[in-house]
């Protein structure tokens, strides 16, 4: 719940603002992760915790097209503070709570129903694990629309 704002914007890029207040409910519970010490010898393992958020969030992101929108990008980020986070983790105070994801995406349509999408993620929850997840995805999307309708655009009104 927030609000948001586009203070430039055309067509090759446009910058997009968001302020606002959100909740985050994370099911992780007996999942298990690897939380080596290099100076030992054994490998250790950490058990995680399913955990709950409320937290006041910002985000930034640049976006536009180009090539008579056959090329599309879009970059990213957002920070959220926790306000309150459950269950409480006596280690970790509400500053180093804080989750940041960074994102990119670059579209390319190669016909009227199919692109090429590349996206990349890096997410720190550091509820959960405190390092940067990285996510790499390379999608081939193909798109349909099912419609008998013709639109035509609403006569102009009248005073």
């Amino acid at each position: 719940m927030g609000a948001f704002a586009n203070p430039y914007t055309t067509d090759p890029f446009t910058i997009e603002t968001r302020v606002g207040f959100g909740g985050l409910h994370t099911l992780a519970e007996g999942q298990l992760v690897v939380s080596d010490d290099a100076a030992t010898s054994d490998i250790e393992v950490k058990e995680l915790y399913s955990f709950d958020q409320a937290a006041v969030e910002l985000g930034v992101a640049l976006f536009g097209q180009f090539v008579e929108n056959k090329i599309t990008y879009r970059v990213g980020a957002d920070v959220a503070f926790p306000v309150v986070a459950r269950p409480e983790d006596p280690e970790l105070t509400l500053a180093e709570l804080i989750n940041v994801e960074l994102n990119a995406t670059l579209s390319f349509k190669l016909l009227s129903w199919l692109s090429l999408d590349y996206t990349f993620k890096a997410l720190r929850r550091p509820q959960m694990v405190d390092a940067f997840q990285i996510q790499n995805n390379l999608l081939l999307t193909i798109s349909y629309t099912l419609s008998n309708e013709d639109f035509v655009d609403p006569p102009p009104a009248t005073e």
